[in-house]
């Protein structure tokens, strides 16, 4: 391995963690659901834990299924679960029942966000190997960091669009970001010397 090449690699985990670690932020978006849509509080709060039980799930599948076929394509197919997840959730309203944010919102980007997590942080670790604390601590900051950066900006998107439009912008914003950086993310051992 050339010195350097896994700066990529790096560049391109980081700024996936940096995009999905937003589900952490559902508190900005309850309020607004709420009073928009007239949903029961309890059921609007009710998707951030399952979305969290939904997102431990899709960790520990994805990283199982980087193991066997390569993190690229789970990456992938994380962000596409992740983003759609977001998408249809912008075509939910008053006259939506709130399952159906389960199905969207806890599901999907619960589950792509699981994947895209798991394959981030693992391959992280294997381009570090005499590093594994500065790459897990690089990678988790820049999770958790999210939510410090996007909950002004969603703030801001849902006093002047609106929930459905907010969910809209931010699937796109996401996946304009996160497909180009799963194209990026492979293990030291499919490098070639």
């Amino acid at each position: 391995m050339r010195p350097r090449q896994y700066i990529p690699v790096a560049a391109a985990c980081l700024a996936i963690q940096f995009c999905a670690g937003v589900l952490y932020m559902w508190s900005v978006f309850a309020g607004p659901i709420h009073g928009e849509y007239g949903w029961d509080q309890a059921a609007v709060s009710f998707t951030a834990s399952l979305m969290l039980l939904v997102f431990v799930g899709g960790m520990a599948l994805g990283g199982g299924i980087a193991d066997r076929i390569g993190p690229r394509l789970v990456s992938c197919a994380g962000t596409i679960l992740f983003c759609l997840g977001w998408f249809l959730s912008s075509l939910l309203g008053s006259e939506s029942i709130p399952w159906m944010i389960y199905l969207s919102y806890s599901g999907m980007s619960g589950i792509g966000a699981g994947f895209v997590y798991s394959c981030a942080l693992s391959c992280m670790q294997r381009w570090l190997p005499n590093r594994k604390g500065l790459a897990s601590g690089l990678s988790l900051s820049a999770f958790g960091f999210s939510v410090v950066f996007f909950t002004p900006v969603a703030e801001l998107l849902l006093s002047r669009f609106g929930v459905a439009a907010t969910f809209r912008i931010f699937a796109l914003i996401f996946f304009i970001v996160m497909m180009p950086a799963s194209l990026f993310i492979k293990y030291p051992a499919e490098v070639s010397s």
